[in-house]
């Protein structure tokens, strides 16, 4: 449940710095794991949510939900 994630999360709480910091350095180890596939890695599928798909389909999920989520901090906290 992200929103009670969220109320537990602390985050107002903390230094904006430390959690850009850790943003980036989730980010950054994210493009690791993501450059070190493979294409036949890539090519795999399996079930996940009880859904068949692959793990490129995934790398494109993974990618466009941080986008999502950097869309959301743009929209209700850096406005102006």
């Amino acid at each position: 449940d992200e929103n009670k994630y969220a109320d537990n999360s602390h985050a107002n709480e903390r230094v904006w710095s430390d959690l850009v910091q850790e943003f980036l350095a989730l980010r950054k180890s994210t493009e690791a794991l993501l450059k070190s596939f493979f294409d036949k890695d890539l090519e795999q599928s399996g079930m996940a949510s009880n859904s068949h798909i692959s793990v490129l389909a995934i790398c494109f999920i993974i990618i466009g939900h941080a986008e999502h989520h950097l869309n959301i901090l743009r929209e209700r906290y850096l406005v102006g």
